[in-house]
């Protein structure tokens, strides 16, 4: 029965979809989004019951419906359902249709006389490309790569601020359907990086992304302590703690603490070493004055976050910044990882706890 309602129901969703879409394209307003919302959330319900043979059927115009209104630039809420929808399609039905798909997506982004030349239009294709490489990139290894290469591309001027943001949310979206991030694009991703963040005068929304956007790829990139990724990652979020934008120190102290924790998940091949120094004489640590002088990635990790908050002048800030990202990275660490360390993490944390504070500094920005 329930088959039976999926069947009859699926095909009469998607011919009212297409009417939405076409009504919001001739009248436009708030209804024809609201209209596509509902309809998207039904046609998602009736693709997860439905068989698998009736999703194929209906799966050419699902997809049609859906690339003609990411053309029309709908509201984030509507393209993160329709990327829901497509990636339930590709998950149930055919995914030859797949590779076409994300495909046309590159093809538009790469050209800018296509029909994706409006700003949201391309906001909308961006988060569409970035959501089929997180949920089907391991089927497409080949195009999530390219896909990864022309999100990058898009994170830089002139693309209006909007595009930026989104291909930057697109990436922390589309690093992990790579199967590990090549050289090349860990080195055009970095050089973003610092490049978006050194910006003066760009929109609030950008510096965010391009933060968030920094665990994946220290997560997943090839060779991680054979490049410089964790350095510039770090040393960009250190930086963008005393930022005078409390959006931007917000994004930097979460993402410092992902990234921290994606370092500790990736210890091949960072070499040798039983375990951090334990220090001696109470609370004094010996930690490394570089990451090239560790001898493990958490004791990298520890230097990240305790040689700045030591840092004579360092800001309050920067240190209630690097506090956070401390109090990230201990509630996200493994157990059994924490435990054989606990008096090593003990004392750099009473470390950071003893250091003087200086009284001139002002409670905000110094």
């Amino acid at each position: 029965r329930a088959q039976r309602s999926g069947m009859a129901g699926l095909p009469e969703a998607t011919a009212r979809l297409e009417k939405a879409i076409e009504s919001t394209r001739t009248a436009g307003g708030a209804d024809g989004a609201t209209a596509q919302l509902e309809l998207l959330h039904q046609i998602h319900s009736l693709l997860s019951s439905a068989a698998e043979d009736e999703v194929k059927a209906s799966q050419g115009a699902i997809e049609a419906a859906l690339l003609s209104a990411t053309l029309m630039g709908p509201a984030p809420p509507v393209s993160r359902l329709a990327v829901v929808v497509l990636a339930t399609i590709y998950r149930r039905g055919a995914r030859t249709s797949l590779y076409t798909t994300v495909g046309q997506l590159v093809s538009w982004l790469n050209n800018k006389s296509s029909p994706a030349s409006s700003v949201p239009a391309r906001c909308a294709t961006v988060q569409l490309l970035g959501g089929l490489c997180a949920a089907h990139g391991p089927a497409m290894v080949s195009l999530c790569l390219d896909a990864v290469l022309l999100l990058t591309k898009l994170t830089k001027p002139p693309e209006p601020a909007p595009v930026r943001a989104a291909a930057w949310a697109a990436l922390a979206q589309a690093y992990p359907g790579t199967g590990g991030v090549p050289k090349a694009a860990q080195e055009e991703g970095i050089r973003s990086l610092k490049q978006s963040m050194g910006e003066r005068g760009v929109a609030a929304e950008l510096r965010p992304a391009c933060l968030r956007a920094a665990p994946a790829l220290v997560l997943h990139a090839e060779g991680l302590w054979s490049g410089d990724v964790f350095d510039v990652c770090c040393g960009s979020m250190t930086k963008a703690l005393d930022d005078s934008s409390n959006a931007v120190r917000a994004a930097a102290a979460l993402s410092l603490s992902e990234v921290l924790l994606a370092a500790l998940a990736r210890p091949a091949g960072f070499g040798g070493g039983k375990g951090p120094r334990r220090g001696t004489g109470g609370l004094k640590l010996s930690l490394p004055a570089k990451r090239a002088e560790a001898s493990t990635p958490l004791e990298a990790v520890a230097a990240v976050l305790v040689t700045p908050f030591l840092k004579a002048g360092a800001s309050r800030d920067l240190r209630r910044g690097l506090a956070r990202a401390a109090v990230g990275l201990l509630h996200g660490m493994r157990r059994a990882e924490f435990e054989r360390y606990a008096e090593f993490l003990l004392n750099c944390f009473l470390n950071m706890a003893a250091a003087p504070v200086d009284a001139s500094k002002p409670a905000g920005r110094a």
